[in-house]
């Protein structure tokens, strides 16, 4: 650890390093411009909680580079990393990155992309996300809402959801979609994750279970099609003002939920109950259902007709 490092030598000269960890200086730390000069055979980096505004140019000397750790830096700007073509893996999570570089995008052979608890991001420019085709892990922090409508003229100034559509290689994904975002394209490759905590709609803080890994959470939209791959997966499920519900969940939803280990439904006016018998049966692995001002609810478990 680097705690009790003020000062970096100028150069380190260490031909045949593959992995170096330099994390955890409180202090106001600068790494001299041609601290990576020799040592090109590295292949991970993490420089994690080290209070640095800016990264040395010798970086874009590290073409081997294939993990770099980023965590809880205070860098504002990151678009030296396009160099970096080899990089497969780029953690930035808690950093007080504003924008994501749209530099980002040349790296084309990044399979994870980590950007949880970024709450300064407010700007992933357009056609970044898209170009990261590669991409199998995708973490976008969950107050970032700053999605754009795709545009009728193709003048964009920010990322949209359709660009998900070119992510076809992804098994985990983290992303909150706000509510004016009114459709979700069909193209999204829901069907192949593994691993998601997804929020759509209005902003809903929940709390999380970290021994779970496949969370949606509906807040204010219709339930659609679109959801039915990840809903028939999912293990905790958060439904708040929910539209368009009749009677129960199967005037919108006629799958089935059994990998459901967690039910919370909230605001939801016009159900009078939640399943019909033969859903219930299959909820298994259901072990906590908590129902709050569902003003119409009557009983959980309604019949068939």
């Amino acid at each position: 650890r680097s705690e009790d490092i003020d000062k970096f030598p100028d150069e380190l000269e260490c031909l045949e390093l593959h992995t170096l960890v330099l994390e955890r200086s409180y202090f106001s730390t600068n790494i001299p411009d041609a601290f990576f000069n020799k040592i090109r055979e590295l292949k991970v980096l993490d420089l994690s909680n080290i209070f640095i505004r800016s990264l040395p140019s010798s970086l874009t000397n590290l073409s081997n580079l294939r993990i770099l750790c980023l965590r809880g830096c205070e860098l504002s700007d990151i678009s030296i990393l396009k160099d970096l073509e080899n990089l497969e893996m780029l953690s930035l999570g808690g950093s007080n990155i504003k924008k994501l570089a749209p530099e980002i995008r040349y790296l084309t052979r990044l399979r994870l992309l980590d950007l949880k608890n970024c709450y300064n991001l407010k700007v992933i420019p357009p056609n970044v996300i898209s170009s990261l085709y590669r991409l199998e892990e995708l973490y976008i922090p969950r107050n970032f809402d700053q999605w754009e409508v795709e545009a009728t003229n193709n003048k964009r100034s920010a990322v949209t959801v359709v660009e998900l559509n070119s992510l076809t290689h992804l098994i985990s994904l983290e992303i909150h979609i706000p509510k004016h975002v009114t459709f979700l394209p069909k193209e999204i490759p829901f069907e192949k994750l593994t691993r998601f905590k997804i929020s759509v709609g209005s902003s809903l803080e929940y709390d999380e279970d970290y021994s779970l890994t496949r969370v949606l959470k509906l807040a204010g939209i219709l339930l659609k099609d679109e959801f039915k791959d990840l809903l028939e997966r999912t293990e905790v499920l958060y439904l708040n003002q929910l539209k368009g519900l009749e009677k129960s969940l199967h005037s919108r939803y006629r799958g089935e939920f059994l990998g459901l280990k967690i039910l919370e439904v909230k605001d939801c006016d016009g159900i009078e109950y939640l399943f019909s018998p033969s859903i219930a049966r299959g909820l298994v692995q259901l072990r906590q259902l908590k129902i709050s001002r569902c003003k119409m609810m009557e009983e959980i478990i309604g019949n068939d007709q």
